[in-house]
């Protein structure tokens, strides 16, 4: 069997496969089963919960489940797999309940364990449009008047992560030849104390200083596994340009919809799609913008000061944060 013909029946499988647990059957992607047996129980829903929990005894059958936590395990070194799974455990099983049971770390049980959205002080969803005024900017004085943003355990850490990360860069860019740990929540914050108050301004610099960076990183990862593959050059670069050439119509084709389609995203809702990714990144605009440098939140008994201990593997290099 050739290689092409290896591929193109792993990809029609692959393909046919995938429609299942992420079109027509999305329960297979996480089925949490526990939360059958409880299914009033909120420590257990916090528990087992695929989707909205730690997902402990949930069963998966959706392979893009199963290697979240890596990308893809299947090109990844395996002591790269062990250590990522080893800070994942740590991170996700060990610290972040006893942050959210054992310390309830800024009155973490008010709000869910697992989620990248904003609250409350009384855990209800925080009304993001209600502090945008019609220029996208942030109207401090509704922000004053509708309170603090509230973030899940999760989420607090994962922004904590982010920002010991960036202590770690040197470390990184001299082991894994330009590695950018951080990068992502660091642009947030940088543009915040530039520009206070403005998510879109905010939105727009995580975007170039950001997202190009990850594009261009994925960009030459594929170059290096062709390399690894003995692929020929010349049919990497025209593939490359193939896949680049079929994004410019994706982004012309959403561009299209987006001026065109009125209340395109309440129709997405009715459709019972979901965008998480561009929410996460929405509301993440939005929360460093709403606070700003004026505020000065970071430091010793500060909005956002805490004792704990962030720690974490990445490929191999430890990165501890004690703020204080």
């Amino acid at each position: 069997m050739s290689r092409a013909k290896f591929f193109l029946i792993a990809l029609i499988c692959s393909f046919c496969w995938y429609v299942v647990p992420g079109y027509l059957f999305p329960t297979l992607g996480t089925i949490s089963w526990v939360c059958w047996v409880f299914p009033n129980s909120i420590t257990v829903q916090q528990i087992d919960s695929g989707m909205r929990g730690l997902g402990i005894g949930a069963i998966t059958f959706d392979w893009a489940v199963i290697a979240s936590f890596l990308g893809n395990p299947l090109i990844s070194p395996f002591f790269v797999i062990l250590n990522v799974f080893a800070g994942f455990v740590h991170f996700m099983y060990i610290i972040t309940p006893i942050a959210y049971w054992g310390l309830n770390v800024y009155n973490a049980r008010n709000f869910p364990i697992f989620s990248s959205h904003l609250f409350n002080a009384h855990g209800h969803p925080y009304n993001v449009s209600a502090i945008v005024n019609d220029k996208f900017e942030i109207d401090m004085e509704t922000f004053h008047k509708q309170g603090h943003l509230h973030l899940s355990m999760f989420f607090c850490f994962t922004h904590g992560v982010g920002f010991a990360a960036v202590i770690s860069t040197l470390t990184h860019v001299a082991l894994f030849n330009g590695s950018t740990p951080g990068l992502n929540i660091i642009s947030e914050y940088i543009m915040a104390i530039i520009l206070p108050g403005k998510p879109i301004a905010n939105f727009c610099f995580k975007t170039y200083g950001y997202i190009s960076m990850v594009q261009a990183v994925s960009f030459l990862n594929d170059f290096k596994l062709g390399h690894y593959m003995k692929i020929l050059p010349r049919s990497m670069f025209v593939v490359q340009r193939t896949d680049d050439c079929s994004r410019n119509e994706n982004s012309v084709v959403a561009w299209w919809l987006l001026t065109s389609v009125e209340n395109i995203y309440a129709r997405i809702i009715s459709f019972l799609l979901t965008v998480p990714g561009h929410a996460q990144a929405t509301e993440s605009s939005t929360m460093h913008p709403s606070y700003g440098a004026q505020t000065n939140i970071w430091g010793s008994g500060k909005l956002l000061s805490t004792q704990l201990v962030l720690s974490c593997w990445r490929t191999g290099t430890s990165i501890c944060m004690v703020a204080s």
